[in-house]
C-alpha cells in the first residue's frame, strides 16, 4: 500500500491538469507510458478521437425539451404535438438507459486523445503456472472546470444530475397532458408550470 501511495504522489505531481487534445495529456501519457516500461510490461500510447464537448448531445436535448413543452403548451395541433415529441425525447433515451441500451449521439467537432495500453505477458522465471497476460489501461484525461463548480449552485449538482432521469418523465408526462384540450385550462397552465419546472435540472 505504501508503493501505491509514492506512485500516487509521484504521478500527483508530475501530471498536471489534462484535458484531451491537449500538450498536457500528450505529457501525461509519456510520464505514464515511461513509469510502466520501468516495470516488465510492454506500453503503447494508443490515439483515438473524442468530441470535444461531450455533453453537448444531452445539452441539446434539454434544451429541445424546454421549447417542446411551451411548444406543446401555447400553440394549437399540430404544433403542440410537435412539441410534445420534442419534449418525450429526454424521457424516451432515459427509459433506453434503464433497460441498457445506451444511445450515444456523435456530433460536433472531435479532438485527438489517447490512452496508455500496458501488457504484462505472464514470462519470465517467477511466472507460475497457470499465468495469465494481464492488460492495464491508463485514463488520465480531465476535464476543463465548469463555470457551474464555482457557482453557488456548486453543493446541489449531484442532487440534480440524479434527478434529471426522473424529471425528464415528469417533463414527458405535462407535455403530453397539454394535448389534452378537455382538460380546464387553469389546470394545464399548472401543469405546463411543473413540466418548465421538472425540465431545470
Amino acid at each position: 500500500m505504501a508503493m501505491t501511495h509514492d506512485y500516487l504522489d509521484f504521478l500527483n505531481e508530475r501530471i498536471d491538469i489534462a484535458p484531451a487534445n491537449s500538450e498536457e495529456e500528450l505529457q501525461a501519457a509519456q510520464v505514464i507510458s515511461d513509469l510502466m516500461s520501468q516495470h516488465n510490461v510492454e506500453p503503447s500510447i494508443e490515439d483515438f478521437e473524442t468530441p470535444i464537448v461531450p455533453t453537448l448531445a444531452p445539452s441539446v436535448f434539454a434544451i429541445l425539451m424546454l421549447v417542446g413543452l411551451v411548444l406543446a403548451g401555447v400553440t394549437p395541433f399540430p404544433v403542440n404535438f410537435i412539441g410534445f415529441l420534442l419534449a418525450a425525447v429526454p424521457a424516451v433515451l432515459s427509459v433506453l438507459r434503464l433497460f441498457g441500451r445506451e444511445v450515444s449521439f456523435s456530433f460536433g467537432p472531435t479532438a485527438q486523445s489517447q490512452n496508455v495500453v500496458a501488457v504484462h505477458r505472464a514470462e519470465g522465471p517467477l511466472v507460475t503456472k497457470g499465468s495469465r497476460t494481464i492488460v492495464l489501461v491508463a485514463h488520465y484525461d480531465t476535464p476543463r472546470e465548469s463555470p457551474l463548480r464555482t457557482s453557488p449552485l456548486a453543493p446541489y449538482l449531484t442532487t440534480l444530475a440524479k434527478v434529471s432521469h426522473p424529471c425528464s418523465f415528469v417533463a414527458a408526462v405535462c407535455a403530453f397532458l397539454q394535448l389534452m384540450g378537455f382538460l380546464p385550462l387553469p389546470f394545464r397552465i399548472v401543469v405546463l408550470i411543473v413540466g418548465i419546472l421538472a425540465s431545470v435540472p
